[in-house]
C-alpha cells in the first residue's frame, strides 16, 4: 500500500491528486520538478546523535507563553532527549516551526496515550482547526484499532500542512495489530518527514528500527522518497505552500 489515503480512498479524489496505480502514487505525476531536491544539509547519523547529546551543544533557550509547551529541559541529563525528540525545541525559532507545522505537546501526547482521553474533545479541537489535533487524533484513532479512519483524518492534516501527521502514519504502518503492517513502511514514512524538513526524524529513523539491515534501510530509503513526492503533491492540491527547513 502506498500513500495511507489509500485506506480510505476519500482525500485523494477530493484534491485531485489522481495519479497512482495499484495504491502507490506516481512519484512525477504533476510534481514540482523542485520537490526532487531534498536538503542539502548533512543528515544527522546516531553517532551525531550521541555526540551532539553527550557535549559540545549549547544548553536550550527558554521559551515564554505558548510556546514553552515545546521547551526543552535544561538539566545535561536530559540533552539526548532534546537533540532527539521531535516535540522538544531548543530554541524559539525551533518551538515556533514546530506550532507552525502542527506539533502538539509533550503532555497532549501524553494525554492521548492515557485511558482517559477524549476523543470528542480532540475531534472538537480538529474541527476548530487547530492543526496539531489532526495527529493527536489520529494518534488517538490508532490506540482504538482505527486504522482506516485514523489514515484519513492524518492525511488530511498532512494536506493543511501539519508534519506531525506524517510521524503518525508512520506509527499506523507499524502497528502491531494492523492488517497491513508494513514495518518498511512504516521507517519509509520517518524518511519523508526527514526529507519534508525534520532533520530530527533521521535519528528516528535509524534508531526506530533495530531489526533492519542495510538493505531494510535502502528499500526504506528509496519508498521514502517516493513519498517524499508524493506528499508534498497533496499539499500542493490542497493549497498548502511547502514546508520549511526545521531551525
Amino acid at each position: 500500500m502506498g500513500l495511507a489515503l489509500a485506506l480510505g480512498g476519500v482525500l485523494i479524489g477530493a484534491l485531485g491528486v489522481t495519479a497512482y496505480k495499484s495504491g502507490l502514487i506516481s512519484p512525477t505525476s504533476s510534481a514540482d520538478p523542485k520537490v526532487a531536491q531534498p536538503s542539502a544539509t548533512r543528515e544527522t547519523t546516531p553517532s551525531d546523535t550521541l555526540r551532539n547529546a553527550t557535549g559540545g551543544v549549547e544548553a536550550p533557550e527558554p521559551l515564554n507563553g505558548k510556546l514553552s509547551v515545546y521547551a526543552c529541559d535544561p538539566s545535561p541529563e536530559a540533552r539526548l532527549d532534546c537533540q532527539t525528540n521531535p516535540l522538544r525545541a531548543s530554541t524559539e525559532a525551533e518551538a515556533q516551526w514546530l506550532a507552525k507545522n502542527g506539533y502538539p505537546s509533550v503532555e497532549d501526547l501524553r494525554s492521548v496515550d492515557s485511558q482517559s482521553v477524549n476523543l470528542n474533545a480532540l475531534k472538537e479541537r480538529m474541527d476548530r482547526g487547530e492543526l496539531a489535533a489532526y495527529g493527536l487524533y489520529g494518534r488517538a484513532l490508532t490506540n482504538s484499532g482505527k486504522f482506516d479512519e485514523a489514515a484519513n483524518v492524518l492525511a488530511e492534516g498532512i494536506a493543511k500542512g501539519s508534519l506531525f501527521a506524517v510521524y503518525e502514519l508512520s506509527r499506523v504502518y507499524g502497528a502491531k495489530d494492523f492488517g497491513n503492517r508494513d514495518v518498511r513502511e512504516s521507517a519509509a514514512y520517518l524518511r519523508a518527514v526527514y526529507l519534508m524538513g525534520d532533520r530530527k526524524a533521521s535519528s528516528r529513523f535509524y534508531m526506530a528500527y533495530p531489526g533492519f539491515g542495510t538493505v531494510d534501510f535502502a528499500i526504506a530509503d528509496s519508498r521514502g522518497q517516493e513519498l517524499f513526492r508524493a506528499l508534498l503533491q497533496v499539499r500542493q492540491a490542497a493549497g498548502t505552500p511547502r514546508p520549511t527547513m526545521r531551525p
